[in-house]
């Protein structure tokens, strides 16, 4: 059961990966730090919450937890895309990035099932109005988005402690 849990199909850094692809590809040529991709990963399946299309994924209570975890799980996405050199790694004077490759494109372009597809679709919105923004204005959405997740998670644990 344990080795079922740990190869999981859902957010995997398979699934987690081709997301920071089409959004880096969505990008381009624009590059991203671990931490803008981690608040895009979040972005692109809970678009929703931000004034978007219906969220990709269910929304559910503990969300907060997501974003928390999700830093690591895309880390180990991007080292898959490395590894198959899709997205790049930049470091320059600045800090460290990353950025679609130049065949990137060809490959996102291939993506076709109804899931792969909406991905793309919200990854084009995220580039159409998130873009211009600064890195204290996304920082600001987040923490906003954030504060209401953790009333969400309250609220949670309210009805679960008034349930017993």
């Amino acid at each position: 059961m344990e080795n079922l849990i740990e190869k999981s199909l859902f957010n995997n850094p398979l699934e987690v990966g081709f997301r920071s692809l089409i959004l880096l590809d969505a990008f381009y040529p624009n590059k991203m730090d671990l931490t803008y991709l981690t608040w895009f990963d979040h972005l692109i399946v809970n678009t929703a919450d931000f004034g978007g299309d219906i969220s990709l994924h269910p929304k559910i209570p503990f969300r907060i937890g997501g974003i928390l975890v999700r830093r690591k799980l895309v880390q180990d996405g991007l080292e898959l895309m490395q590894s198959l050199n899709l997205i790049s790694a930049v470091n320059d004077e600045s800090g460290f990035y990353y950025q679609a490759s130049d065949e990137s494109n060809f490959i996102v372009d291939l993506i076709s099932s109804e899931y792969g597809t909406e991905l793309k679709e919200r990854a084009s919105w995220l580039f159409n109005n998130f873009s211009d923004l600064s890195r204290e204005e996304i920082s600001q959405i987040i923490e906003k988005n954030l504060g209401r997740w953790s009333i969400e998670f309250l609220e949670a644990k309210q009805i679960d402690l008034n349930g017993f």
